[in-house]
């Protein structure tokens, strides 16, 4: 969870898609043994009739 906050901290990200993927790459470089990642990111409020839009990502090493 800290490899993703800080990928969350590091600045101003213009796409959910950007921060899920470089969160999801940040998961499974942190260690050999962690063969896959699912990471999804919402942002609420962004329209005035949803509660949220955000996207989810799924990666895997082979």
């Amino acid at each position: 969870m800290n490899l993703v906050r800080t990928e969350a901290g590091g600045g101003h990200t213009l796409l959910a898609e950007t921060l899920a993927e470089r969160s999801a790459a940040a998961v499974l470089d942190s260690h050999p043994r962690i063969r896959a990642a699912r990471v999804t990111v919402q942002k609420p409020d962004a329209f005035h009739d949803v509660a949220a839009v955000g996207v989810t990502v799924e990666r895997g090493m082979v």
